[in-house]
This record gives structure tokens, sequence and C-alpha cells, in this order.
């Protein structure tokens, strides 16, 4: 595989240089670090160039009593606690609440950028160890990268009545959301023992991660705690719902698993995790509008401007729909023409022959094709370019991307510049690639010079903006402020390059008819990313 000589060599004009070690060295144990609960040892890699601690708690495990309410802050410790081994999953552990720091060796009294990655995975799976998620690149770039785990599905997203009425807010809900703001006041506290400087923290994340940091904008228990913010495939979507909606899911769920009595709370407290997937398929894991931790509809919110004035990336990729293309996956393609226009008449009414106009397909054969490319912009496209509209409203400059490159690999031509394929160029984590859709680019091997280029292009970008809050310098083409009447985009593709109308006057219409179907509260087209 190719050296990544190139990127290091690349970003060493943004990286910086210290002869004062960060970490106390005691025997047999490798880098120690002092946080407010106690010393944590991590290890080295990268030849000794990066230190990495994983496994890190930033809240109490929310086990127990504990289940459903706010995180707690973490206690302390009093020996050297072993930072080597990422937590556990939120997947199938509740006791999840950790993070890990990846920085570099020597960062004692550098006070580099912070970003903290929110992984993505509906809200109802995925995790901060993930390979891809790797942070030796960005931490040898300059920067102290954070993943974290948040709680998901049942324990991240559960509402109902009487947990509302237990909560001195009124509220239930959003504990996924509760963890990542508890982690970022984690950091704030503690990322100078790793380096960093807690006025300079990034947040980003791909897909669910991209919406939490969209909902992290409109949060007023979140702001100060992060001042750039980076959406991958995450603008506004499905984050309209209310705490009453959500609050009817939950009684009907505690009905499914046998808890509808007086102690309602109580029974839920004590189900398993298995026996609560028994209601899995009811439950609605996305963030909600619960009066506290977001206090009224996000769309409304950006609209008006109520959004944090902090600067942000937002973008999405060119084929983000095949990501749930397939059998048993999240739509259904139309077999027949007939069937296609019966959908989008169904959808949009007298207004389906306009929409039609820019997505019908030249034959049958390319039905397929037509509908992947209304997914992707009714779904992703459209949202993003709508963020970034409503982030004229404040002062700091958004910059909107769209992600074309399509990996080399011929068994991955079927899948294009699908959903999260842009992750492993930001991370440059291609070891280990495969053909899955999920982070696939294939065969490593079959990357070509363009591939390693543009990840490390878009490394460059991002570490510049988590620095400064601006993408730009020397070296890559300029990245202009996303303004309403330039209405342009950075294509990050086989060439990086300004682009306006990307999607074409197609665009335009779905975002019109989109605003016009919330304004007048009528059943809004469902976006097919999660």
């Amino acid at each position: 595989m190719r050296s990544n000589l190139s990127l290091l060599c690349f970003l060493a004009a943004i990286s910086f240089s210290s002869s004062q070690p960060l970490f106390g060295q005691t025997s047999g144990t490798g880098p120690v670090v002092k946080t407010e609960s106690g010393f944590s040892s991590g290890s080295s890699v990268a030849a000794g160039e990066v230190s990495v601690f994983k496994g890190v708690p930033y809240a109490t495990p929310p086990v127990g009593t504990l289940r459903w309410r706010p995180p707690k802050r973490v206690g302390r410790w009093e020996e050297v606690r072993p930072a080597t081994k990422f937590g556990p999953s939120c997947e199938t552990n509740e006791d999840c609440l950790y993070l890990n720091v990846w920085t570099p060796a020597d960062a004692l009294h550098a006070s580099l950028p912070v970003m903290v990655w929110i992984h993505g995975g509906g809200f109802s799976s995925g995790a901060g160890s993930h390979p891809v998620y790797d942070g030796t690149r960005f931490a040898q770039a300059g920067v102290v990268l954070i993943t974290i785990n948040y709680r998901l599905h049942f324990f991240g997203a559960f509402a109902h009545p009487e947990l509302s009425r237990e909560s001195p807010h009124g509220s239930s809900g959003n504990y996924a959301l509760m963890d990542q703001i508890e982690a970022l006041k984690w950091i704030q506290r503690n990322v100078g023992a790793f380096g960093g400087d807690p006025t300079r923290v990034t947040i980003f994340g791909q897909s669910a991660g991209g919406r939490s940091v969209s909902s992290l904008m409109v949060s007023p228990l979140a702001k100060g705690l992060f001042h750039r913010a980076i959406g991958h495939s995450g603008a506004l979507r499905d984050v309209s719902f209310t705490l009453n909606s959500r609050e009817e899911i939950g009684v009907e769920i505690a009905k499914a698993v046998g808890c509808n009595i007086s102690n309602a709370l109580t029974c839920l407290r004590g189900k398993s995790l298995e026996q609560l997937m028994v209601a899995r398929s009811v439950l609605n894991t996305n963030p909600i509008v619960d009066g506290w931790v977001i206090p009224e509809d996000p769309v409304a919110m950006y609209a008006k401007g109520d959004q944090h004035d902090v600067p942000m990336i937002i973008g999405s990729n060119a084929h983000e729909a095949t990501f749930w293309w397939g059998d048993g996956l999240r739509f259904h393609l139309p077999s027949t023409y007939e069937e296609y226009q019966e959908y989008f008449r169904d959808v949009y009414g007298t207004r389906a022959d306009q929409v039609l106009t820019f997505y019908d397909p030249v034959n049958e054969g390319d039905l397929t094709d037509a509908f992947i490319r209304y997914q992707t912009d009714v779904g992703l496209t459209v949202p993003a370019r709508s963020q970034a509209r409503w982030m004229t409203n404040v002062s700091s400059d958004a910059y909107l991307y769209f992600f074309s490159r399509v990996p080399p690999d011929p068994k991955m031509k079927r899948w294009g510049a699908s959903h999260s394929t842009e992750t492993r160029y930001v991370f440059n984590t291609f070891e280990g690639s495969d053909t899955d859709r999920i982070f696939g680019v294939g065969d490593p091997t079959l990357l070509e010079d363009v591939d390693w280029q543009l990840s490390t292009a878009m490394m460059t970008y991002w570490v510049r903006f988590a620095t400064s809050g601006d993408p730009n310098g020397e070296g890559l083409p300029h990245w202009t402020p996303y303004g309403l009447a330039t209405d342009s985009r950075m294509e990050l593709g086989k060439e990086i390059k300004m682009r306006r109308a990307v999607r074409g006057p197609g665009e335009n219409l779905l975002q019109l008819l989109m605003l016009e179907t919330y304004l007048t509260g009528e059943t809004r087209p469902s976006p097919i990313a999660r």
C-alpha cells in the first residue's frame, strides 16, 4: 500500500513542534495523564509520535436507577487507571459512556485544536472505537482527536410520560444528545491535560453523528462547549418529532414488554436490553423537540437564525441513497414506470409532474438510477444546501461541500459515492477496506493517486478549519463561504473545485416544495437517510 509520507509532509505546515514531553512515564505502563478523576495510562503508536488513551470514562455508568436519566459527572479513582482498551459499545452494554483520545506525544504546551467525532448509525448502532475513526493521522497533523460513545436505541431515545414527569425539566427521550453534551463538558474541563485548547473545540460527525452536530447547534445546553461544527451527510433530517408523539410510542412499548402498570418505570428499568428489543420495530430513535435539550423545532430555529453562531462545514455525497438500496433495506425501488409515477403522485399530488421533469428516467432500465438520484437529493443534497442557506442568518461562515469520488475498485461502482464513503478519506484510514457498503472503498491496493490526494486535501481542509474556523490556506483550491448570491459549493472528487448547480434546477424545485410543505404543516416527503 502506498506510504502516508506525502500526507504527513503536506500537513507539516499546520502541525506544531515542542521539545517537552506531555506525559510522565512510569515503568512498564506507557504515557500517563492526570485528569480531574485521577491518573490514566495509555499507549504509544506511530513509532512513539502519538499517545492514545482508550476507554476513558466521561460519566457515571447510566445503569440501574440511572437508566433514562441525564448523565452524571464521573467520580474519582485512586490508582493509575489503564486506558489501553476501548470501552464497551453502547449497542450491547449500558455501561458504555467512554471516550478515546489521540494526541501528539510532545504536546504539553501546544494548546492544540480539538476535534470531537460523533459516530453515525441511526442512533441505534455504532461506536467511537470503529477502526475507521482511528485518530492517529489527525494527531500527527497537530490535533487532539477524540471519539465518543453515547447511549443508543432504547437507552438513548426512549420517552415516556412518567419519565417526563420524573424530570425537573419535563423532558425525556434525548439521552443520546445529553451524553454528547456531557462529553463536551468533560472535554472543556480536561482536554488541556492532553495538550488541547478548550477554546478551539470542533464537533464533527457523519449521518446520525452529523444530525447530532446539527442538533447541538440549536441546544442551549451545548452553548459555549464547541466553537466550530462539521456535519457529514447530517443536515436537518428527522429532527422535528415532538415529545408527545414520542411519549405515545413509549406507552405502546411499555405495553408490549409487560410494563403497563402503576410502577411502569420500575418495571421498565428492570428489563434487559433483550427484553426491550421485542418492541424495537416500534421505537423511533431520532432526536425530539423536548423543550429542554431541543427547545423548539430545529428547522424553525435555523430558519430564524437561532442556531449557535459558529463556523460550519456541511455537505453530502453524490450517491447517498445506494446505502439503502437492496432487499430489506430502507426504501423499495419501483419496478415499473407506472409504479414510479404513482410514487411521485402520492408524495407531491398535483406538483408531481414538476418533480418528474427533473427525475424522469430515460427508460424503464434507468428507473433505479433516477430513483436513487431523487432519494439522494430529497434526503441529503437539499437539506445540506438548506442548512447552508440558513447559516447566512448568522455572522459565522458556512462552507458547503459535495463529495463525488467513486472508489476505483470495480466492485464498488454500483454503490458510487455512497453514504459514509467520505469517512475513510477524511480519516485517511483505508487499511482493511472491503466491498461492504458501510465505509467501503473496496480493495485499498486499487486506490489511485487521486484518492490519496483527495484524502490529504480533505484532512487538510478539516484541520485548518478546526484550527482557525476557515478551511483555506496555501496549496489547495480556495473554498468560498456559502452565499445566497453565489450558491456554490466545493466539489470533493476526482477534481477539487467550486461549483454551482451541482444537481441542476431539480434541486431548486425540491427545496421550494419541501419548504412549502413544511410551512403548510402537511406531511413532508420522508427522507431516506438516517
